[in-house]
């Protein structure tokens, strides 16, 4: 591989950076316009020295151009000028464009064609033209086209001497600028000879007003024949010559034009030909061109091993933790092959590049998931290398494994069948000790640990990056913004103080996503609100982007995908096309259907939701909050649901919760929505991987860990835990806080807690609930869940326990039916037990609903039973609870013909057409008490005589089938009533009314195809 000269690389290298750094002015002179037609000055000269009588001595160029506009008049000079220069005849070139693709902040040229507006018009590129002084203040953008020396079209050229010596009084601004220009930024020559009295004319007068306070300009040169001697002159003139000859190799090879033609780091072919262009103006293009694509720090990797290619790569973006993955698959040296490097496959990377082909195949031992160099890599290395590459091998295996990059793929480099052989590599995550960093903390639910770590942190001169904006990130997702922007602000001054401009980038993207938190969740007040808000308003991540320094191409590209939401758009894309799918899937079997042969669209969502949060989270980015992605996260964990409740014979259904959907369920998942979906697709019980479920009872006793801590002092006694309750003054921290416990409350309420803590988290739960006396309905509705479940589990202390701290508190009044669960939940271990505590039998008799006394009436004394007798009656009384007298009637602890006429009447009044109503695909009652209270005569064995009827008036056919199925005229019967809740399972009983029943429905869908009306008549009455 040829090698070019080091000055010319290192001027070339120059020029790099300030494209880079956004510091790069070009001055455009005749050269570049050559080739469109246009005559250069010297052509120009003569021409107007032959319009006029000169003396034969006189060669000087300006006043030779007096002397013309001075023999005729203005406006004969102005067309004389325009017609030699063809002025409005002529277009632009290749080399134009090409110094638009340098990327410069902005061009001067001492050109007077329109050719740089042509691009500007015909590429829509943000720059905004100058011709003359008044110009500047309209300039819209800050890239600007300055037409030092005029414009034909507005008749103010500079091209005579008089031109030139009144420029500073006629062109002040101009002036001003292009001395702030040689000041400031690193200005290039393009087009410009050694002899152009306009590079001489600009040298000198900048020189003159700045010394030598200015930095070196360059210029680039298609002269063979410059002399060194010329090049000295210029260089103590402030201007380094970069000559194409100087990328000639020692044989005359043509090494820029090589290195466009594929000899470079991704051997990708930049080489274009133009037919338009002379020889010299296809060499200034191809200059142009290597300019632009000539990648410093990657050019300098391409001699290098392999390993220190990836390592240096990825050590670039090493301010970022988790590299997008499809981003890193883009990145040299894995970009090299023949694909562009787009060989990537959910967690696969997919090797196409040559030497790493080698490299992975041939060179690399995998024992462990550890990665490292076997015997054939080790040729003709030293030991020391071995050791550097192994090292930096480890290090790029952890940056491939936070971009969720788990296998490397690669064929085998020596094939040459048509199906290759082929390899893959595992490189999991090795196993990492349990860590107590403020991150693990968070996502283990140690709350407390947090919060205390938390109180004792700030952004540090000596803190590490790492640190300072995981502190920043957790004190976001804690719910205060507002110390969140301050740890940002200073955090983003930090990485700027010292050159880490992604973190830099990152932290003022994350500020810039508070602003709405801090608008509308914030509690401070209003001034501050309003100060920060006004702050924030002045982050513009665009301007930012522009003006960031150090960055190379690649850098800057991830940026601007982070800054436009690229990465979010794309992973929201992909997810919701796999919901889509998912759903189908259901649907179709739902009615019968199959499928064969389908893509495994769970495992697809699952691996770009993992992208997804993997992306926001580990990069500390400020935006999971927001509803539009918690909408998406909501509707993918419905979509696991609808899959795990498709049909068994479809082979890719979810089958088990794994650890991925258990950390998205807690982060994201929402209790109540949660057990509808379950509810919604029948959904009895959960699968859980056992890993996962010890992992959920970790974090379960984690968090209910994290508003109280045991004292051993003069005793052992639960305290509260003081920090956590003054955290929980923070509403959003609270609603986080309190889903968080609704959530696992609902999924331990999934699984079996036998042999796995279920001792340690019982009492845990006590003492959580002892200390956290705000409980909303939500949270003692998941509590009750949990009851039902593992109430077993319980031993009769801890019941009392539990029972003396619901009566002790009024949350627990407000939702009636918790000791209900509560008791029913235990007595599936123990139905004969006795609470045999008389206060607390007392204080729950006096606190509770008389619904929920009933379930202790075969657990309590005599002397309370007769307490609940009367509190029962005196409800039943005073407002006719249905579901009391009911209950109470069925056990026993009332006679029912008591109460039965009063409630007859009452049933009468209440019940309606009784006409169920269709609504969607199912049907429903205008009201249920006529329903219940027919069940509850079938319980109790109530004759449905004629007796009873003639209790009732205005009996719609619907209530005269509930009443007497037997006995029912079925010409009358509609089908749609099966449709209404438990219709089904009640005709279900009359064994001989079922065929009547099952003979009309076939029927009614022979004519009529109604899908659930169908699942009614496959699943409830053809079944009996």
């Amino acid at each position: 591989m040829i090698t070019m000269d080091k000055k010319f690389l290192s001027d070339i290298e120059v020029l790099k950076k300030a494209i880079d750094s956004h510091k790069l002015v070009v001055f455009g002179g005749a050269g570049v316009s050559i080739d469109s037609g246009v005559p250069l000055w010297a052509e120009l000269i003569k021409a107007l020295s032959e319009g006029i009588d000169l003396p034969c001595y006189e060669v000087d160029d300006l006043r030779i151009a007096q002397m013309y506009f001075n023999d005729r008049d203005a406006k004969e000079y102005t067309e004389k000028v325009r017609s030699v220069l063809k002025h409005k005849k002529t277009n632009y070139n290749p080399i134009h464009s090409a110094i638009f693709d340098l990327r410069p902040e902005h061009i001067i040229t001492t050109n007077y064609d329109e050719h740089f507006e042509q691009v500007i018009r015909d590429k829509a590129l943000p720059f905004s033209v100058v011709t003359k002084d008044e110009d500047f203040p309209f300039s819209l953008s800050t890239n600007l086209l300055v037409k030092m020396h005029g414009d034909l079209s507005d008749v103010n050229i500079v091209l005579k001497e008089d031109d030139y010596l009144d420029y500073s009084l006629s062109h002040p601004l101009i002036e001003g600028f292009i001395k702030s220009v040689f000041a400031s930024k690193v200005v290039v020559f393009i087009g410009y000879s050694f002899s152009d009295i306009n590079l001489k004319q600009i040298i000198h007068h900048v020189r003159t007003i700045l010394g030598k306070n200015f930095q070196n300009a360059y210029l680039l040169t298609m002269d063979d024949n410059m002399h060194a001697i010329q090049k000295d002159y210029l260089k103590n003139k402030g201007v380094k010559v970069i000559a194409y000859t100087d990328g000639t190799g020692d044989k005359g090879d043509d090494l820029i034009e090589g290195f466009l033609r594929g000899d470079n780091h991704l051997h990708k072919t930049y080489y274009q030909d133009q037919e338009g262009l002379s020889p010299k103006g296809q060499k200034l293009y191809n200059f142009l061109r290597f300019v632009s694509n000539y990648d410093v720090p990657l050019e300098k990797l391409k001699n290098q091993h392999p390993i220190e290619k990836i390592y240096h790569s990825l050590k670039r973006f090493e301010d970022l933790p988790a590299i997008p993955s499809e981003f890193l698959a883009r990145l040299y040296p894995f970009n090299a092959g023949p694909t562009g490097g787009i060989g990537l496959d959910g967690y696969t990377l997919i090797i196409t590049a040559g030497e790493l082909k080698s490299l992975f195949y041939d060179e690399l031992d995998n024992i462990g998931n550890n990665l490292t160099l076997n015997e054939r890599g080790k040729t003709g290395l030293t030991e020391q290398k071995i050791k550097e590459l192994n090292a930096q091998l480890e290090s790029v295996r952890k940056r491939l494994n936070r971009a969720l990059i788990f296998y490397i793929q690669v064929e085998d480099p020596a094939e040459k069948n048509t199906l290759p052989a082929s390899k893959t590599l595992e490189i999991f995550p090795l196993q990492q000790p349990s860590c107590d960093c403020l991150g693990c903390c968070y996502d283990q639910l140690s709350f407390d640990k947090v919060i205390r770590s938390l109180q004792d942190s700030d952004v540090m001169e000596t803190s590490p990056l790492a640190d300072d904006i995981c502190l920043a990130y957790i004190e976001y997702k804690m719910g205060n913004f507002i110390k969140s922007y301050h740890l940002y602000e200073k955090l983003a001054n930090k990485a700027w103080r010292t050159n880490n401009f992604i973190t830099y980038f990152l932290a003022k993207t994350s500020i810039k996503n508070l602003n709405n938190l801090i608008r509308f969740h914030e509690t401070a007040e209003q001034n501050v609100i309003n100060e920060i808000v006004d702050q924030i308003a002045f982050v513009d991540l665009d301007k930012i982007l522009v003006q960031l320094t150090g960055i190379d191409q690649d850098q800057y590209k991830l940026l601007a995908d982070i800054k436009d939401e690229r990465f979010f758009r794309r992973y929201i894309s992909r997810i919701e096309e796999h919901i889509a799918h998912i759903n189908r899937v259901y649907q179709l079997y739902e009615d019968n259907g199959s499928i064969n042969g389908s893509a495994n669209y769970v495992s697809r969502l699952e691996i770009d939701l993992s992208k997804l949060l993997n992306y926001l989270s580990v990069n500390r980015i400020v935006f999971d909050e927001y509803k539009e992605f918690t909408d998406v996260l909501e509707r993918a964990i419905e979509a696991l649901l609808v899959s795990y409740a498709t049909d068994h014979q479809y082979a890719h259904k979810l089958n088990a919760i794994d650890g991925f959907i258990l950390d998205m369920i807690i982060a994201y998942g929402n209790a109540d929505k949660f057990e509808k979906l379950l509810k919604k697709y029948q959904i009895h019980s959960l699968s859980f991987l056992d890993n996962t479920v010890d992992d959920l009872i970790s974090r379960a006793n984690n968090f209910l860990k994290s508003n109280h801590h045991i004292s051993t002092l003069l005793g052992k006694r639960v305290l509260p835990n003081n920090a956590t309750n003054a955290r929980l003054q923070n509403h959003f921290f609270k609603t986080r806080y309190n889903k968080v416990f609704q959530v696992l409350m609902l999924l331990l309420s999934q699984v079996d807690l036998a042999e796995k803590g279920e001792k340690e988290l019982i009492e845990t739960l006590l003492n959580y609930l002892d200390k956290h006396p705000a409980m909303s309905i939500e949270n003692i509705e998941t509590l009750k869940s949990f009851m039902i479940r593992h109430g077993r589990a319980f031993s009769i202390d801890q019941i009392r326990k539990l029972l003396n701290l619901s009566a002790a508190n009024k949350d627990y009044r407000r939702y009636e039916g918790f000791v209900t669960d509560v008791i029913e939940g235990f007595s599936r271990k123990d139905n004969s037990f006795l609470l045999s505590d008389d206060n607390l039998e007392k204080a729950l008799i006096s606190t509770f609903s008389s619904a929920d006394l009933l379930s202790l009436w075969n657990h309590v004394s005599a002397e309370s039973q007769e307490l609940i007798r009367s509190k029962v009656k005196a409800d039943i009384l005073s407002s006719d609870k249905a579901d009391v007298y009911y209950k109470a009637s069925l056990m026993g602890v009332i006679n029912y013909r008591d109460y039965f006429a009063d409630h007859i009447a009452d049933i009468d009044k209440r019940k309606g057409s009784g006409i169920p109503i269709q609504i969607k695909n199912w049907v429903h009652l205008p009201d249920y008490g006529f329903y219940n209270f027919i069940m509850f005569t079938r319980k109790m064995k109530i004759p449905a005589d004629e007796s009873l009827k003639c209790k009732f008036t205005n009996l719609s056919d619907f209530y005269i089938f509930l009443m007497d199925p037997e006995n029912f005229d079925y010409s009358k019967f509609d089908p749609v009533w099966l449709l209404v809740y438990g219709v089904g399972e009640y005709i279900g009983g009359f064994k001989n009314m079922v065929p009547v029943v099952a003979e009309i429905l076939h029927g009614y869908l022979s004519k009529n195809y109604n899908p659930e009306l169908s699942r009614v008549y496959f699943k409830k009455i053809s079944g009996y």
